[in-house]
């Protein structure tokens, strides 16, 4: 009869059973991830932002700082432009108006002076109904721009924070 050799000190395999099967792992094997998100609105951010900035790069959110004042005054210097330049235009289509509404009326009255009573008469109400279309399509269009702005803000007011 042959014996096996049987070797000393044979320790148990390496398992480990666990009922649990949502047991959790050892401590040091854990880890934890955390989003974090932020937004803000507006031409800067907010300072603590600005503040890490300057960590980083000393005089950094001064120079931020003097971006947004000048980019905020081309802005407003371009809006300027703009409105001065509507004005201008506004100004010169009433004065060009005036100057082809009297142009009509004095022909209308020339006509009617020298016999062509039919012909000034057409010529003169031609150009009032072309008067109040002009006065009525003005009318309508600023109004349907308040209507705009108005639905705009109202828009933003409804606008969820972030």
């Amino acid at each position: 009869m042959t014996q096996t050799p049987q070797r000393k000190n044979k320790q148990p395999p390496a398992t480990v059973t666990t009922s649990d099967k949502t047991a959790t792992p050892p401590v040091a094997n854990r880890q934890q991830v955390v989003h974090v998100e932020s937004s803000y609105e507006g031409p800067l951010p907010p300072p603590s932002i600005l503040a890490q900035y300057d960590e980083i790069v000393p005089g950094s959110a001064a120079r931020l700082i003097d971006r947004m004042e000048k980019q905020s005054d081309h802005r407003m210097e371009l809006e300027r432009t703009v409105i001065n330049g509507d004005s201008r235009r506004a100004t010169a289509g009433l004065i060009a108006g005036f100057i082809v509404t009297m142009v009509i009326i004095a022909a209308s009255v020339y006509l009617i002076i020298h016999g062509f009573r039919y012909e000034g008469c057409a010529l003169f109400s031609i150009n009032l109904v072309a008067l109040v279309t002009v006065f009525v399509h003005g009318s309508n269009s600023r109004r349907q721009e308040r209507q705009h702005k108005m639905d705009e803000v109202t828009r933003r007011e409804k606008r969820p924070e972030r």
